[in-house]
Formats: structure tokens, C-alpha cells, sequence
């Protein structure tokens, strides 16, 4: 069944399970808007800094008009205590997802809303799960359809990644590559020797921030696997490039993109080497799926639709 554009929200809340229909955001401007504290290690890799969860999500508040402070280490706002800084701030938005770092305060005591996005649980779960009862978190975004119901003690969310609109846009220059990957080897090797057997295959290993967005613009197919059950960064990403995704298929894939119109998936081996021959003999029937796959991410998963998303949950559930 095809994707309806806008996944909807899978809450989790006690026993029960709901699905709620896309926030309408016209009342927005008549209603007070919050103050945020986003907590999140500035980063270790300066070509990506501007790429970072917090960096791309105060950007995004910041474009609906909101508020917001990045803190947490190696920020310039590190400085001051958090015990301060909380007192500015209305809402605390932990994009941290390492919960053995030693410089994270104790947010338990905090009395402001504590909202945990939690992006990496497909490979720490059970630290996130000790991570939100230790601090107390109030509402769990979870990038993992599959551990949203993991989260139920505090009120979980189905919150999917996302991509920053205002760095990763379509290229202008011609495709040069015919199948590309861009990223960690990590599960992917196997796969990536059989398409070099029979294609011309670049890979980009540990490219970051512009550069990633310079090659994958560069792909005329993107051979992209998920570590896990996760719908990676990768996917909205190549999307937003203009690029030609192919994923392998993976559980709430079809609640956001349309299969076959915004993207191809592969089942295996044989499967995705039949794929990439198709849509290299078919340039025309390839970008055009590219092009509506844009279109389609460029509407439901940018950084700034799920920051609209945000604010509708801290008013209607914090």
C-alpha cells in the first residue's frame, strides 16, 4: 500500500496504542512558542559539525521562529552550567544518543519537559532504555518504528530521521558514476563485492558533511543497506540529493516513501543486481523516480517538518 506522505504517529502511552493523524499547523503563529535546550556533543569532525542532529535542528526551529541553544560539549555554551542554562529554557531535546559519555549532567531532577530523540536504539537499545529512566525522560521520538512500544514508560513516539534541506539540495553537474555508495563499509561489504564484479561501483567511505552531498549527487544509483531494522540518514538524504535510491527492504520503509514511485528496494543478491541493470539501460524511468523521490522528501522529511511535528507534540502531550 502505498506511502500516504506523512507517516503517522505511533504513540505510546500505557497500555494502549493510538495512531493520530497529521498536526495541522495553521493555528501555529496564535499559540507561545518554547524555548529549547538541545543537549548534544558539538562533534569531533569539523567537515560535519553543520550536519550534527542539533545543528540541523536549531536551524529548523529557528526557521519556524523558535528559540533554541545548543549545549552540551565542545560548545561555546558549555561554559555554563546546565543548572542555568535550564532556567532559560522551557523545553530540554536530548540528541545525545551515547549514554556512557561522562560529561552529560543528571537531568533527573530538571522540571522542565525532557524529550529524548532517540536515533541509534537499533544499536544501544537497552542503554536508551536505562538512559530515559535514569534521567526521567517525559516523551521518547523513536527512529525505530519497531521500538517505539520498547519506550512505553515514557510516553513513545514513531519520530524518523530526517534530512537538513538547507545543505543537502540536487546537483547541477552530470552524474559520473554509474552505482555509488557513500558511508561505513560496517554490513555492507559483501554486497558491495558483488556489485563491483559485474558494475562500475565508487565507494566513498567516512566521506562527511558537503562532500558526502557532493558524491552522492554524483551517483547515478545509490546502493544504500541499513545496519538493522533502521531507515537510515542515508535514505532521506540521497532523496534530497535527487539521487536514484536503492535500499534493501526494511519494516515502516512503506509508511513514508512510496516503494517503487519515490524508490526501488532490492529482496537479494540477485534481485538488486537485476535492479541496477534495469536502471542503468533505463536512464529516463531512473530519474524520473529520482525526481519524485525529491519531491516527496522535499515535502514530509526535512528537518524543519519534523521540528513543525515537535512542537504540535510538546503542546498537545508535555
Amino acid at each position: 500500500m502505498p506511502a500516504s506522505g506523512l507517516f503517522q504517529l505511533c504513540l505510546v502511552s500505557g497500555a494502549e496504542t493510538a495512531a493520530k493523524a497529521p498536526p495541522n499547523h495553521e493555528a501555529r503563529g496564535a499559540r507561545s512558542l518554547p524555548r529549547v535546550l538541545i543537549i548534544q556533543e558539538k562533534g569531533r569532525h569539523a567537515a560535519n559539525e553543520e550536519f550534527r542532529e542539533a545543528s540541523c535542528a536549531q536551524r529548523a526551529l529557528a526557521r519556524l521562529g523558535v528559540t533554541s541553544t545548543g549545549w552540551g560539549l565542545n560548545h561555546e555554551t558549555f561554559r555554563v552550567p546546565f543548572a542555568e542554562m535550564e532556567k532559560e529554557h522551557d523545553v530540554v531535546l536530548l540528541l545525545e544518543n551515547y549514554p556512557e559519555t561522562d560529561w552529560l549532567p543528571d537531568l533527573s531532577a530538571c522540571r522542565k519537559a525532557k524529550i529524548f530523540w532517540c536515533i541509534d536504539s537499533h544499536v544501544v537499545l537497552e542503554r536508551h532504555l536505562v538512559l530515559c529512566a535514569r534521567h526521567r525522560i517525559n516523551m521518547v521520538l523513536s527512529a525505530v518504528r519497531g521500538h517505539v512500544a520498547a519506550f512505553r514508560a515514557h510516553g513513545g513516539v514513531y519520530f524518523p530521521n530526517a534530512y537538513p534541506e538547507d545543505l543537502v539540495e540536487p546537483g547541477t553537474a552530470c552524474r559520473r558514476q554509474d552505482v555509488g555508495f557513500c558511508g561505513n563499509i560496517a554490513n555492507r561489504g559483501p554486497w558491495l563485492k558483488a556489485i563491483e564484479k559485474k558494475f562500475a561501483l565508487q565507494i566513498d567511505e567516512f566521506v562527511l558533511g558537503r562532500a558526502m552531498v557532493q558524491a552522492v549527487q554524483g551517483y547515478r544509483i545509490h546502493f544504500n543497506r541499513s545496519h538493522s531494522i533502521d531507515i537510515n540518514y542515508r535514505t532521506f538524504e540521497t532523496l534530497g540529493c535527487r539521487t536514484f535510491l536503492l535500499t534493501n527492504e526494511t519494516p515502516g520503509l512503506g509508511e513514508l516513501f512510496r516503494i517503487g514511485t519515490d524508490l526501488v528496494t532490492y529482496r537479494d543478491e540477485k534481485d538488486l543486481l537485476e535492479k541496477i541493470a534495469h536502471y542503468l539501460r533505463h536512464p529516463d524511468e531512473r530519474e524520473a523516480i529520482a525526481r519524485r523521490g525529491h519531491e516527496h522528501a522535499r515535502r514530509h522529511h526535512t528537518y524543519t517538518v519534523r521540528m513543525e511535528t515537535l512542537l504540535d507534540l510538546i503542546r498537545e502531550r508535555l
